[in-house]
């Protein structure tokens, strides 16, 4: 009876918190990704969401990526040059950017960047937005 009392609403609590975290995951939308090239290169990911995004990250697979640059480009042809120096590992995203104002659609973004190699593997980039 004392376990019930317990694991009841233990269970309840973790129900909760899963539920919180899948709608706090659900904000991020994909506006777009990439195979990226080996060594120091510069790249553009044409954004598919047409949206207002106030906030952006990268996230990487396949082989990690050094962040030299990073440029927003939106639709009404403003260009928002980022401070990103920010080195990304294998399955691992970047801290987030907030956007000023009220937030703008991207058409697309640029990004300079270093990455190596491994096992062959061009690493993939992958550009996430919120509202």
């Amino acid at each position: 009876m004392k376990i019930r009392r317990i694991l009841v609403p233990l269970v309840v609590v973790l129900f909760v918190v899963a539920g919180a975290s899948t709608v706090l995951a659900q904000d991020w939308q994909k506006l777009g990704e990439k195979n990226v090239g080996f060594n120091i290169d510069h790249d553009r990911i044409n954004a598919q969401h047409k949206g207002r995004i106030r906030e952006i990250h990268l996230a990487v697979r396949n082989a990690p990526v050094k962040f030299k640059r990073v440029v927003l480009n939106y639709m009404d042809g403003e260009r928002k040059e980022l401070e990103y120096l920010e080195d990304v590992q294998v399955g691992q995203e970047s801290r987030s950017i907030t956007i000023e104002g009220d937030g703008h659609v991207i058409k697309s973004v640029d990004f300079w960047f270093e990455t190596d190699s491994l096992r062959g593997k061009k690493a993939k980039v992958t550009v996430y937005g919120r509202s």
